[in-house]
């Protein structure tokens, strides 16, 4: 009678050691919001006082849009990014702890420009080798070497 109550008791013991193996560290186990980690915790005002009324009403969503694809480069998990009321937008990023960064890139400006590709395989060797044609840059696509005009 005893056996079978040490037999059970060694194998709840084994139980609860494999759990608990399997449990913790709990950083590596589980993903830790910004209440357990720390991080920030920000909210946006989108200004919309200078907008015409017809372009105020997809403002904010576009707003939102921007911020997530400029957080998208920080590579922080498990974000949390969503509109409150009219003009706000709610930004919570776990484990990130560089708030001018995060602001910097947040608050900087798009930029879209277009440039025409140089398909002449001779001044892209030259390129390679150095010396760049005037009025050209050479730049990097996916790790292949191209050469574009200057002038957007």
């Amino acid at each position: 009678m005893q056996k079978k109550i040490l037999y059970k008791l060694g194998f709840i013991v084994l139980l609860i050691l494999g759990f608990s193996f399997f449990t913790f560290p709990l950083d590596k186990k589980i993903n830790l919001g910004l209440d357990l980690k720390g991080g920030m915790h920000l909210v946006l005002r989108v200004d919309t006082s200078k907008l015409a009324p017809d372009a105020k009403k997809g403002a904010i969503e576009r707003a939102l849009e921007v911020v997530r694809n400029r957080i998208d480069e920080f590579g922080v998990r498990e974000t949390l990014i969503q509109l409150q009321g009219d003009e706000e937008i709610v930004l919570q990023l776990p484990g990130f702890t560089d708030r001018e960064r995060a602001l910097e890139i947040i608050k900087k400006t798009g930029f879209l420009e277009f440039k025409l590709v140089e398909e002449d395989t001779i001044k892209l060797t030259e390129a390679l080798k150095g010396n760049v044609p005037a009025g050209y840059e050479l730049k990097y696509m996916e790790d292949k070497p191209i050469l574009v005009n200057s002038k957007a």
